[in-house]
């Protein structure tokens, strides 16, 4: 996989943010896409860095094509008032490297109830994560994951285990996720440790 990390000042922080919303759905829509984070800066609050994942090079170019000549990023693009860097990556250590010693883990194992279909069901994970749950402090990390026996897996990196078993308990209740806890059936949930 590629890592493209694009980092930028932004003309304006609330509108930034709302462009940088606005294109997210068309951005996961462009072939190769595999994930994307966007962060703020901790010091300046118009700085932004973006890490996108890609299947591959040529797909990190192509999507880089697509953005810069379709009308629909353009508002997005008009927002950055200033381009730092812009370059692609591939990781050195193994991706597990990227979970520090101490962190919680959180697998939820699920099915999925009858007539719901995968697509529908990792659209409505993304809105909860994306909307909800990647705000509360503590959350690192989350995947929808597919599993060899048929069942699906949430697995969920918090600062923490206590934040993880925290984080994970705010699901039930919260508008922005109840599409998704509406379509499955859960199996288990274990937490743990990240090891050194």
């Amino acid at each position: 996989m590629i890592y493209e990390i694009v980092v930028y000042t932004a003309q304006d922080e609330k509108t930034a943010d709302a462009a940088r919303e606005s294109v997210r759905p068309m951005i996961e829509k462009i072939p190769g896409f595999r994930g994307f984070m966007p962060m703020k800066g901790a010091e300046e609050g118009v700085s932004r860095a973006d890490i996108a994942i890609w299947d591959s090079l040529a797909a990190a170019k192509r999507a880089a094509q697509i953005v810069g000549e379709k009308a629909e990023f353009a508002p997005f693009l008009g927002s950055i008032a200033a381009v730092s860097s812009m370059g692609h990556f591939v990781p050195q250590w193994p991706i597990a490297h990227a979970t520090l010693p101490g962190m919680g883990i959180e697998i939820g194992r699920f099915r999925l109830k009858p007539g719901i279909d995968e697509a529908t069901a990792r659209a409505a994970h993304r809105e909860a994560v994306h909307g909800f749950i990647s705000h509360q402090p503590g959350w690192v990390a989350q995947h929808m994951l597919r599993l060899a026996d048929g069942t699906y897996a949430d697995f969920l990196v918090a600062s923490n285990q206590a934040r993880a078993k925290e984080i994970c308990a705010m699901w039930h209740g919260q508008p922005a996720c109840e599409a998704f806890v509406a379509m499955v059936d859960v199996v288990e949930m274990v937490f743990g440790d990240a090891m050194p």
